[in-house]
């Protein structure tokens, strides 16, 4: 039994909570978005595409959680829409950047100027073998731990230790694993080639100006539903590690 079979097992034993009222519809706006990664993405399990979507309107409201696992979209070969995903992910999550690489660096500049939810393509080709880019986004996946240290040279002599912020949303897009210490921190999501019956859409250029209003409408539910949200008590899944719970817990 898979991760998420263990989770999924477990969630009907967690109790609906009914959001304060907005003009955003919190239940319709998420299964529009579950249906749209559908329509392009062919997934391994259909659960998978309810979890990206949680996971998505969660980068909505990093300053609530105390942890927040990254998204690991992997492939075990070419043409799985490993892309097609990164690229509907990015259309969705707040301040999303995509990035074909990235330096430990400037992981942690970037983090701290715009506090983006960095969606990083092509990490087969370079994060397996970074224990330092490792170590930082592995300090990222808890409040309390994400923060990078720094002594730096001041323009008038001396040096001064500066402080830089590791707090924020990640994806992860490759071919094949990562190191164990990122994966156990990631909701994970395989996909598979489509087979020759099976039809998705293709996805436009202007994908992302045209999730608009989708971006719009969770930024609006996050904001009237913050405070009620961070008030919740946790409820934890059952059936999986100590880890996976940890991860699961503010999705679910």
């Amino acid at each position: 039994m898979n991760e998420f079979e263990k989770i999924t097992k477990s969630m009907p034993q967690i109790e609906n909570e009914t959001l304060a009222s907005s003009c955003v519809n919190g239940a319709s706006l998420l299964s529009e978005i579950s249906q749209s990664l559908k329509n392009y993405v062919i997934f391994s399990q259909p659960e998978e595409a309810d979890a990206i979507t949680l996971w998505c309107a969660g980068t909505y409201l990093m300053d609530q959680w105390n942890i927040w696992p990254k998204l690991y979209i992997h492939s075990p070969e070419r043409e799985c829409g490993k892309n097609t995903l990164l690229s509907a992910v990015e259309a969705i999550v707040k301040n999303g950047k995509i990035a074909a690489n990235i330096t430990p660096s400037s992981l942690y500049r970037f983090v701290e100027h715009s506090q983006p939810t960095l969606c990083i393509d092509e990490a087969d080709r370079f994060l397996r073998e970074n224990p330092e880019l490792n170590g930082l986004m592995n300090a990222g996946h808890t409040r309390r731990t994400a923060t990078k240290l720094l002594t730096e040279a001041k323009k008038d002599g001396g040096f001064e230790v500066k402080e830089f912020s590791l707090w924020s949303a990640q994806v992860i897009a490759g071919i094949g694993r990562q190191a164990d210490t990122l994966l156990s921190r990631s909701i994970k999501i395989l996909l598979r080639r489509k087979t020759p019956d099976e039809k998705v859409q293709r996805m436009t250029y202007k994908h992302h100006e045209n999730q608009n209003h989708v971006r719009e409408s969770l930024s609006q539910w996050a904001n009237v539903n913050a405070e009620y949200i961070s008030e919740i008590p946790e409820k934890r899944p059952e059936g999986a590690s100590d880890r996976a719970q940890d991860n699961w817990t503010p999705l679910l």
